[in-house]
C-alpha cells in the first residue's frame, strides 16, 4: 500500500490526522488517573506511531504492507532516515497493538511505566 496516485500529500495529511487522533485519545485516556484503562493507551500509542510511520512511507513513496508491526515498517524506510525507537521499543509498541483488543498473556504497563521512547523531544 501507498499513497493514492496523484493524492500523496492528502494522503500524508490523511495518516497524521488520524494519528494525531490516537495520540489525543491516549492523552485524555491518561487523565484519567486510577482508573486509566492503559491498555488502551498502549493500544492508541501503537497506532500513533504506526500511522507516523505510515505517513513517511508515502511522503517517501514507498509501498508498504498491510501490517501492525513497527520494525517491519521501519525497515521499509530508506537509509538515512532514522526515528527514534530502538529494536526493543519497536517489538514492544507492535505488542501493544493487540494487548487491549484481544485476551491474552501480555500485560499493560501501569502509570510507573508512562515514559516517552529514548530520543523523543520532551514536552
Amino acid at each position: 500500500m501507498s499513497g493514492r496516485p496523484g493524492e500523496s500529500e492528502e494522503w500524508v495529511s490523511d495518516w497524521v490526522k488520524k494519528a494525531e487522533l490516537d495520540f489525543r485519545a491516549a492523552e485524555y485516556l491518561l487523565t484519567m488517573g486510577r482508573r486509566c484503562p492503559f491498555g488502551i493507551v498502549c493500544c492508541h500509542a501503537q497506532q500513533c506511531v504506526e500511522k507516523y510511520i505510515k505517513a513517511l512511507l508515502v511522503r517517501l513513496g514507498v509501498s508498504f504492507p498491510w501490517t501492525h508491526d513497527i520494525g517491519d515498517l521501519v525497515s521499509l524506510l530508506p537509509a538515512g532516515v532514522d526515528i527514534p525507537l530502538d529494536e526493543g521499543e519497536q517489538e514492544q509498541l507492535t505488542a501493544y497493538a493487540a494487548l487491549s483488543r484481544y485476551p491474552g498473556p501480555l500485560e499493560a504497563p501501569g502509570p510507573e511505566r508512562r515514559r516517552r521512547p529514548s530520543g523523543w523531544p520532551a514536552g
